[in-house]
């Protein structure tokens, strides 16, 4: 995720944009002058196939999210039961 914070190829593509409305780089020569530009994506690219989650679909994330709320309510109950039996013992 860090690598996908710090990514930002906006000002790459504006500068080349700009080189090449002014002149010093020419139409024909994008594609080389694109390369930085291509090593940044394959990063990105990199980056996202870290990421856990994101080729799961809305309906098991739901699923998964309705179990992680339901395991917090059965900790939540067993923690109020530990609590009253501790003050009873008191």
């Amino acid at each position: 995720i860090e690598v996908l914070e710090k990514l930002d190829l906006m000002p790459h593509v504006q500068d080349l944009l700009t080189r090449v409305l002014s002149g010093n780089v020419l139409v024909k020569d994008v594609d080389n002058e694109a390369g930085s530009i291509r090593v940044k994506l394959a990063k990105a690219k990199s980056g996202l196939r870290e990421l856990t989650g994101l080729n799961e679909t809305i309906m098991s994330r739901r699923e998964r999210i309705n179990k992680l709320q339901l395991n917090i309510q059965q900790k939540q109950l067993l923690l109020q039961q530990f609590k009253r039996i501790i003050d009873q013992n008191q």
